[in-house]
C-alpha cells in the first residue's frame, strides 16, 4: 500500500469539515476521527431525547466538549503536531509503503517502526543540525504518535496487551536515559549571601 500523506493532526478529515473541539484558546484544530464518532454518537443520542429536553441535553454535550478542548494548551498541541509531522516524513522517506496510522499492522511491525523512529529522533536526524537529543525528547516524540492515534479513535500503538508501554520501547528509552549527560545543576546561594542581599536592598544601597 503506497504512503498516504496525512496532512491533518489525526490524519482523518471530518467529511463535513467540522471540528467539535475548536476553540479560540487552542491552535487550529484539524478534525480527528474521534471528533466524527463523538459527533455521530451525540446526534444519535439527541434524536432519542424528548423535544422539550433536547436543548438542555445539547447544552451538556457542548459544555463537555468545551471542557475537553480546554484540557490542552496550545504549546502542547503544537508540539504533538510537530512530532507527528516528523513521524510522517520519516515513514515517507524511509518506509514509504507503510502508513502513519499503525492499527492494521502486527505488533512486531509496529515495534520495529516505532523503535527505528525513536532511534531517528535520538540521533537528531529530524533536525537540520543533526544534534543528538535527550531521552525525554524521544519520549515526547513517541507520545505524540500515541496521542494522535487515540485522538483518531485508534488503539495506542505503543501499548502491550496490558495497556502499558511495550517493554522493548521502555528498555530503549531507558538505555537512552542512562547515556544522557547529567543535568547541569545551578549552585545555590549560601544563606548568608541571601540575607546580605535582603539587608542591602532594604537599605536602598545604590549598588544593588
Amino acid at each position: 500500500m503506497p504512503f498516504h500523506n496525512y496532512t491533518h493532526y489525526g490524519g482523518i478529515q471530518h467529511p463535513r469539515g467540522l471540528c467539535i473541539t475548536q476553540t479560540p484558546h487552542r491552535t487550529p484544530c484539524f478534525s480527528h476521527r474521534l471528533d466524527l464518532l463523538l459527533s455521530t454518537a451525540t446526534e444519535q443520542l439527541l434524536d432519542a431525547v424528548p423535544p422539550a429536553k433536547r436543548n438542555a441535553a445539547k447544552a451538556l454535550f457542548v459544555a463537555a466538549t468545551t471542557a475537553t478542548s480546554h484540557g490542552v494548551i496550545a504549546a502542547t498541541e503544537s508540539e504533538r503536531f510537530r512530532f507527528w509531522t516528523h513521524w510522517q516524513n520519516f515513514l515517507q522517506n524511509t518506509f514509504p509503503m507503510h502508513q502513519p496510522i499503525l492499527s492494521n499492522y502486527p505488533l512486531l511491525t509496529r515495534l520495529a517502526l516505532l523503535g527505528s523512529f525513536a532511534a531517528f529522533i535520538r540521533a537528531g536526524q529530524h533536525h537540520p543540525a543533526n544534534k543528538k537529543v535527550s531521552a525525554q525528547t524521544v519520549l515526547l516524540a513517541l507520545r505524540a504518535i500515541s496521542q494522535t492515534h487515540m485522538l483518531d479513535g485508534q488503539p495506542d500503538p505503543l501499548a502491550d496487551e496490558k495497556g502499558q508501554r511495550h517493554i522493548l520501547l521502555r528498555r530503549q528509552i531507558e538505555n537512552y536515559r542512562r547515556h544522557d549527560p547529567p543535568p547541569k545543576r545551578k549552585l545555590a546561594l549560601p544563606h548568608i549571601a541571601i540575607k546580605y542581599l535582603n539587608v542591602t536592598r532594604a537599605d536602598n544601597n545604590p549598588r544593588y
